[in-house]
């Protein structure tokens, strides 16, 4: 799986042409120039395989990069992407698939909790924001590192549903 990985990042050519976002996104999330490279190829290959880029997939991919070889990483991120159970095109700059999951919950928020559901329409705050921390971002600006790993198993052991009961 590694050799393969390597493979088809060294096809993607010299990484000064990979899209600006993503060159952005390795900045933003790496101090030293190596790591930032490595991380831009990253996440080209995943934007040109994917077939489309959302930052929350950079996010998702660094803090697995923590524990997993980037092949890895590439692994689960491709099923999470590709797989009904899990984020299926939620990694994509219009996110139709988790703009519907988000629309869903809050229907399930007026019928479970009226009251939150309520003081949230006040403010006039949209499904696709409140939800994407946890939607697509799966909570890494949410939780506490202690409790991502917990958060994370769950998360691959029941898939998307546990967003649903997370939330």
């Amino acid at each position: 799986a590694r050799r393969a990985y390597e493979a088809r990042l060294a096809a993607l050519g010299d990484v000064r042409d990979a899209p600006r976002i993503l060159m952005a996104d390795a900045e933003r999330t790496y101090q030293h120039a190596a790591n930032r490279e490595r991380f831009a190829r990253f996440l080209w290959l995943a934007r040109t395989e994917f077939g489309d880029y959302h930052q929350a997939l950079s996010y998702v991919a660094s803090f697995l990069m923590l524990v997993h070889e980037p092949h890895v990483v590439y692994a689960m991120l491709s099923t999470l992407q590709s797989h009904a159970r899990y984020q299926r095109h939620y990694f994509r700059a219009e996110a139709v698939a988790f703009a519907t999951d988000a629309h869903v919950f809050a229907h399930l928020m007026r019928e479970r909790e009226p009251a939150a559901a309520a003081a949230i329409a006040r403010l006039g705050v949209l499904p696709e924001t409140y939800a994407q921390k946890w939607f697509i971002g799966l909570c890494l600006h949410v939780l506490p590192f202690a409790e991502l790993y917990d958060f994370y198993d769950a998360f691959v052991r029941h898939g998307v549903r546990f967003l649903f009961h997370f939330g």
